[in-house]
């Protein structure tokens, strides 16, 4: 199985200060969409990562499984 969903990690700063965050991105030969800085929890994002690689998600729809992320850790 090819895995168009990918795990991202970048270096970030707020407020002068240095992090690590993780991101989700998404890649084929016609597109390529990312969403960076979005957990400092890799783990987390692994998991929905697999799954969206397991159920072969439309990139279309990956807006919505960021902003559910988002909206779950609040």
């Amino acid at each position: 199985m090819y895995h168009k969903y990918f795990l991202t990690k970048g270096i970030y700063i707020i407020d002068a200060k240095e992090h690590i965050g993780y991101g989700i991105a998404y890649r084929d030969k016609e597109q390529q969409i990312s969403f960076e800085d979005i957990s400092s929890e890799p783990e987390k994002l692994s998991s929905i990562v697999e799954i969206c690689n397991n159920i072969e998600l439309s990139p279309l729809h990956l807006c919505d499984i960021v902003n559910d992320f988002l909206a779950d850790m609040i």
